[in-house]
């Protein structure tokens, strides 16, 4: 029963996320353990953010985005890149959506070949969530905007909102967005993308990231992870919280576990029962600096500056 549970799990990641199952050329992961190194692989420039699209890892990098062939886990190929500076990106299908300055999109149906379509001016993008034909951006200076990508040749804004000044990270549960900023998170009712509401704030102090599963909101701030019941989102209420000693980076979800970077580790985090979050192991990485990470089912990308890009192998059991 227990293998027909776990085998469904990985199926499901599988067809949501389009990713691979690695299991694999490098063996298991040892008795006890949950996290196994494959290998470490250097970049000529320095490493922000990474997205997994099939058998393919985009890289935003100093130089631009770059495309590697991911399919072994072996090391990584350099399939090809398009020079510009960015800050954070989406894939949707074809297309990639690139924030900083400017919103730029790309195509990137040939990796080795890959071509501009448009570039746009909205703001100053630290985040961004490409969903159907809608666009979800966090803007440094105000908040959020919600633009139309039916025409990748003619992205307009549909819509603005909340005022908080420096969001980081934003997440998409829909009809919710929920952005993070360094004094708290605010929750926007985005059911009508022209006319959006919003609805709920839960303060804290130095947030960095977010992740988002139905009814619970796990913020990440400097030092801690809380966890915050929004069944009803306009009085969200923290019910657990758990602390780190090392400055953190970035959260995703997987599972019923939260996969935390900090700045020179990965930790394992059971959030199964929010109300009481427990370590469940943790990966320590030497003399390197982990800003945010991405996974491909069970497959781990760190982005890890100018110390490239590390590909680390977790099971759950």
């Amino acid at each position: 029963m227990k293998l027909l549970k776990y085998s469904l799990f990985f199926a499901l990641l599988i067809i949501i996320t389009g990713c691979k199952l690695s299991m694999t050329d490098t063996g298991a992961v040892p008795p006890g353990e949950h996290f196994l190194e494959l290998y470490s692989h250097t970049t000529q420039t320095s490493v922000s953010r990474l997205k997994v699209r099939g058998d393919i890892l985009f890289s935003l990098e100093t130089i631009g985005l770059v495309a590697y062939d991911a399919s072994t886990s072996n090391g990584l190929t350099l399939m090809g890149y398009y020079p510009l500076i960015a800050d954070c990106f989406d894939i949707s299908g074809d297309f990639a959506y690139l924030g900083g300055e400017n919103l730029t999109i790309l195509n990137i149906s040939d990796p080795f070949n890959i071509i501009e379509v448009s570039n746009n001016s909205f703001g100053r993008i630290s985040d961004i969530i490409v969903s159907g034909q809608l666009a979800f951006i966090a803007d440094v200076d105000f908040g959020y905007r919600i633009l139309d990508v039916t025409n990748d040749n003619a992205v307009y804004e549909t819509a603005f909102g909340c005022t908080a000044v420096g969001t980081r990270r934003i997440e998409l549960e829909y009809p919710y967005l929920l952005g993070i900023y360094p004094d708290g998170v605010w929750i926007s009712d985005i059911h009508d993308p022209y006319n959006p509401v919003e609805i709920g704030e839960f303060p804290l102090s130095y947030g960095v990231s977010l992740a988002v599963n139905a009814n619970y909101l796990y913020a990440l701030t400097e030092s801690r992870l809380l966890a915050v019941d929004i069944s009803n989102p306009s009085t969200p209420t923290q019910i657990g919280a758990f602390s780190f000693w090392i400055d953190n980076q970035d959260i995703q979800l997987y599972g019923t576990q939260a996969i935390i970077v900090t700045s020179g580790e990965l930790i394992a985090i059971d959030i199964s029962n929010p109300g009481s979050l427990k370590e469940i192991d943790r990966f320590y990485i030497n003399n390197s600096t982990i800003t945010s990470l991405t996974m491909c089912a069970n497959d781990i990308y760190t982005a890890e500056g100018v110390n490239g890009i590390r590909l680390v192998r977790y099971w759950s059991n």
